[in-house]
C-alpha cells in the first residue's frame, strides 16, 4: 500500500504515507462491521484524509488516493490462496483473498460439493467475523463456492 500511495500521489511524504496507512485502517472500537466497511468505502472512493499545514501553520486536509481510477491498469492486483490472518485472539486461514494495492477487497471461502453451502456460508461468516473481523473491513462481498459434478465453482 504504501508504493501506491506514494505514487498516486507525489504530494505525499513518508510521514504523509504514514498517516493515511494508520487512518485507513483505524477503526471505532463502538462502530458496527457495517459502519466500518462504509467509512473505509468512502476512503477508497473519495481519498484518504491526510492532515497538512499551509505556508502560515494554519492546517488544512488533502485526500490520498488509494487507487487509480483513470488508469485502472496501473494498480497492482494480487490473489492470495490459503492467507493466514491474525486477530486480536484467533487465526483464520482464508481461502482466497484478493488485493487491490494491499487493500484487501475480496475474500472468498470455498467449499466441497458434499458441503451445504448456505450452512458453510453462514457459519464461517460468523467464525470469521468474531475471529479476524478486521478482513471484513474493506471487502464487499463474501462468496461461497461449491464444486458442481463438471468441476466448476458455482457461486452464491
Amino acid at each position: 500500500m504504501e508504493s501506491a500511495l506514494t505514487e498516486l500521489n507525489e504530494w505525499m511524504d513518508e510521514a504523509d504515507v504514514a498517516e493515511a496507512i494508520k487512518t485507513l485502517e483505524h477503526a471505532f472500537v463502538g462502530d458496527s462491521l457495517l459502519q466500518i466497511n462504509e467509512a473505509k468505502y468512502h476512503m477508497l472512493r473519495d481519498g484518504v484524509p491526510v492532515r497538512k499545514l499551509n505556508a502560515d501553520g494554519t492546517p488544512r486536509t488533502e485526500l490520498a488516493q488509494a487507487f487509480d481510477f483513470e488508469r485502472p491498469k496501473m494498480n497492482r492486483f494480487v490473489a492470495a490462496e490459503e492467507l493466514w490472518v491474525y486477530g486480536p485472539l484467533h487465526r483464520r486461514r482464508c481461502d482466497l483473498v484478493g488485493f487491490v494495492n494491499g487493500v484487501p477487497l475480496v475474500f472468498m471461502e470455498f467449499k466441497r460439493q458434499d458441503k451445504d453451502v448456505e450452512r458453510a456460508y453462514r457459519d464461517n461468516y460468523a467464525d470469521y467475523q468474531d475471529a479476524i473481523p478486521q478482513i471484513f473491513h474493506f471487502t464487499i462481498p463474501f462468496v461461497s463456492c461449491s464444486c458442481v459434478p463438471c468441476g466448476s465453482p458455482a457461486l452464491t
